[in-house]
């Protein structure tokens, strides 16, 4: 039996009310935590209406678990966060250099990394449940601090935001040990 708050889900009409109910208070809420100027919240916005559009079409989502405000607001932030991250130069040498001694130290490695082996990490990194893959990435690729990802990932205090980094960078070379090794030797 379909539920009211799955509605949404299956009648477009009711979909499209839903965005523009969404609208202000959307755009509202990526400027005041995102710093964003209004057309680049209202481009996020935009984006995370086709992300859930698409979700919803794919049947990756069939039914909501949780306000579909609050599953929109998650979606908007993970948007916001692909703006802030694909705003970010990484084109120069100094960068990409950068970036890998980064990922050294994310995985407590003294040897550079190949792109081949930087792009392999990134995989693997976006491959860890949230808030793992999203903690990690905010710290090492977007150098972020524990302040502004416990802000954005709806932590109570840094503190909290260091005690799951501690975690997942367990989980990460736990399960991903024998992947890493194999990267240093390609």
């Amino acid at each position: 039996m379909q539920t009211e708050k799955d509605d949404i889900l299956h009648n477009n009409k009711e979909l499209n009310i839903f965005f523009s109910h969404m609208q202000k208070k959307s755009i509202a809420f990526l400027r005041k935590n995102y710093s964003l100027s209004l057309e680049a919240a209202e481009d996020v916005y935009q984006d995370s209406c086709l992300a859930m559009y698409e979700n919803i079409h794919a049947g990756k989502l069939v039914s909501l678990t949780s306000k579909a405000s609050t599953y929109f607001t998650k979606v908007c932030m993970f948007q916001a966060l692909k703006k802030i991250r694909d705003a970010k130069p990484t084109d120069s040498a100094d960068d990409a250099s950068y970036n890998a001694n980064k990922i050294d130290t994310l995985i407590g490695l003294d040897g550079g990394f190949s792109i081949g082996q930087q792009q392999a990490m990134e995989k693997i990194i976006k491959s860890l449940p949230t808030p793992c893959n999203q903690i990690l990435w905010a710290y090492y690729y977007d150098e972020m601090s524990m302040e502004e990802i416990a802000k954005i990932i709806n932590f109570s205090n840094a503190n909290s935001v260091k005690t799951k980094k501690s975690q997942c960078m367990s989980r990460l070379k736990d399960n991903y040990s024998d992947v890493i090794k194999e990267l240093m030797y390609e």
